[in-house]
């Protein structure tokens, strides 16, 4: 961290740990956590240190070092983070343990890019159905079949490209889509509207959303996973 670092603003404390190769013999992996905190015009890199482990006490561990020799507990007002289980598992997940040392709520950013991948999945699964195993068989088939495909000249797949059911698919597919998101975009003006409203009408719904509106609190389970909840969309 830069000696002329001295914010007097509200910080985002973000981190992420990747397997890199050794700086000792250049073969063998270590894990190693990249920190950093950031603000409205600025980003500052806190460090890269060595993890013990991945688990979400020794994450905890590693990032509020770097905090506290900053001298920067003060400013933290939210995380920026990933959606594993290390992180978001509400007993001994990172995000809790940095709450409970920082003696602070803090807003969670959860990575929309996992969050989304969340809501494609359960759009797949009801449209196509569940999966029996961690494979998809539909990609599985497309991976295999791939080196055969003439990739010289990519088209789009168009609408008059496809079968009558494969329209159909389409067309469902599209309409699960934009109701999870207008139903995720009118949740979050009302959130930003009322910030006292945490809840929502627990009635049966066919359609099952990530509960991103949520946060802090509830909105991840123990396995990392985005909270499911059914609620009614309108």
């Amino acid at each position: 961290m830069s000696l002329s670092f001295k914010p007097e603003v509200p910080l985002v404390l973000h981190w992420d740990g990747k397997l890199l190769p050794s700086l000792a013999d250049g073969r063998s992996l270590e894990e190693r956590v990249a920190v950093l905190v950031s603000e409205e015009d600025t980003e500052e890199l806190l460090g890269v240190p060595v993890s013990a482990d991945g688990t979400g006490q020794v994450v905890a561990e590693t990032v509020l070092k770097l905090v506290r020799e900053s001298s920067l507990e003060g400013n933290i007002i939210g995380m920026a983070l990933d959606t594993t289980a290390a992180n978001t598992g509400m007993v001994q997940g990172a995000c809790i343990r940095i709450e409970r040392a920082l003696e602070k709520p803090l807003v969670w950013l959860a990575c929309r890019h996992h969050i989304l991948e969340v809501v494609l999945k359960d759009v797949f699964e009801a449209c196509m159905g569940p999966s029996s195993g961690p494979n998809i068989a539909l990609f599985k088939r497309l991976q295999n079949r791939w080196p055969i495909v003439d990739q010289s000249r990519p088209q789009p797949l168009t609408p008059t490209a496809l079968s009558s059911d494969e329209e159909a698919h389409r067309l469902e597919m599209l309409g699960h889509l934009k109701r999870l998101l207008d139903w995720e975009s009118s949740m979050r003006r009302l959130q930003r509207d009322h910030p006292a409203h945490r809840g929502l009408p627990r009635r049966r719904s066919p359609y099952i959303l990530p509960c991103s509106w949520c946060l802090p609190h509830g909105q991840m389970d123990g396995q990392g996973h985005l909270c499911h909840e059914d609620h009614a969309l309108p």
